[in-house]
């Protein structure tokens, strides 16, 4: 198996969302024990409760409340955070960076939502296979082409060798990234990413994967989907946009 990390994102503001955090560390602990934990908290009232079942899980892990003057109003801030954990401290060779956030924490009704990823990404030897592919440098579940046009926010932290994938984009914010182009990001970025309060609540779903892809690597997903203010997929050429892409210089 890959030497594997977790970033997670977490927001506790209730009993039931913290119900949900015990959730996520009863599957961390069953599936992901041998993986050290980058966790980034929005501030909220269960975060001492949550941080109690975190310390008495066994689990390895580092914590990082989000600064108030960066909070947005979704996972995104607390993944940032998450992140200037790993820059903060020694870089490590890690292999697969897995990301998850307490899906369905302030909505019931994304319990489904758990209930469909949690089991596969509980299969890491397949996702991990994924990466034997030298050119893969990212995995998730739902992958879509979007309409909108692409506006380059990374860019403004990191200098990429290629302008962009496309637009494409992984929905519901659960997925592994390759984690040596990560790392390179997180260690060579400016500090400025960290201390800039994100654009909006969708940059960790919409924006974050670009900094695999822009170092020359490529999407894979086990469905291309329509969504939103997506492509219908049966109008997308995934594998022709990916040839592209990789052909850039």
């Amino acid at each position: 198996m890959s030497k594997s990390a977790v970033v997670f994102a977490g927001y506790f503001p209730t009993p039931f969302s913290l119900a949900v955090g015990e959730e996520f560390i009863a599957y961390f602990r069953q599936h992901y024990a041998d993986c050290h934990f980058y966790v980034g908290l929005n501030p909220a009232a269960c975060n001492q409760d949550f941080l109690q079942l975190l310390a008495a899980s066994g689990l390895q892990y580092e914590v990082r409340i989000v600064p108030e003057s960066l909070v947005v109003d979704s996972d995104a801030s607390a993944y940032q955070a998450a992140l200037l954990l790993l820059r903060e401290g020694e870089r490590q060779d890690f292999d697969v960076l897995y990301f998850f956030h307490s899906k369905g924490a302030t909505n019931p009704t994304s319990k489904q939502l758990r209930e469909f990823f949690l089991p596969r990404f509980a299969d890491r030897a397949r996702i991990e296979a994924a990466f034997s592919h030298e050119t893969v440098g990212s995995y998730s579940l739902f992958l879509g082409k979007s309409k909108n046009p692409f506006i380059d926010q990374l860019g403004e932290h990191y200098v990429f060798d290629r302008p962009y994938f496309y637009t494409y984009l992984y929905f519901h914010t659960i997925y592994a990234l390759r984690a040596r182009p990560v790392l390179d990001f997180v260690h060579g970025c400016q500090r400025s990413f960290f201390d800039v309060k994100l654009v909006d609540r969708y940059f960790f779903e919409r924006d974050f994967p670009h900094v695999v892809w822009r170092q020359g690597f490529v999407p894979a997903s086990e469905f291309l989907v329509d969504w939103n203010m997506c492509f219908p997929a049966s109008e997308v050429d995934f594998s022709g946009d990916a040839r592209a892409h990789l052909s850039h210089r």
